[in-house]
């Protein structure tokens, strides 16, 4: 498990979904790269993070589109194969919220 922190603003949050390992709400979050030197917009990156019920809950308040936030969370991989090709995924797991 790799641990990752996110500094962003949430731009989107999904509806609650259930999986395997529980219910779960995916919400994008946006940072965006200005030039040092002439302050203009160079490029923006968005990030689905995967955000958990006990966490959702620990921090709801956090949780608005339009806040600044900093995610401390880890990264899941995984391998699928199917049809005899195989592919590889990565997924954000959010465990904190705070805001920044």
């Amino acid at each position: 498990m790799s641990k990752i922190t996110i500094n962003g603003t949430i731009v989107r949050i999904g509806d609650t979904k259930e999986i395997r390992s529980g219910n779960v709400r995916e919400v994008i979050v946006g940072r965006k790269y200005h030039d040092p030197q002439s302050g203009e917009l160079k490029s923006e990156d968005f990030y689905p993070v995967q955000v958990f019920k006990d966490c959702h809950e620990k921090h709801q308040n956090l949780i608005t589109v339009g806040q600044r936030v900093s995610i401390n969370g880890f990264v899941n991989g995984r391998r699928t194969e199917k049809n005899g090709s195989t592919s590889y995924f990565c997924n954000i797991v959010a465990k904190e919220f705070i805001k920044s």
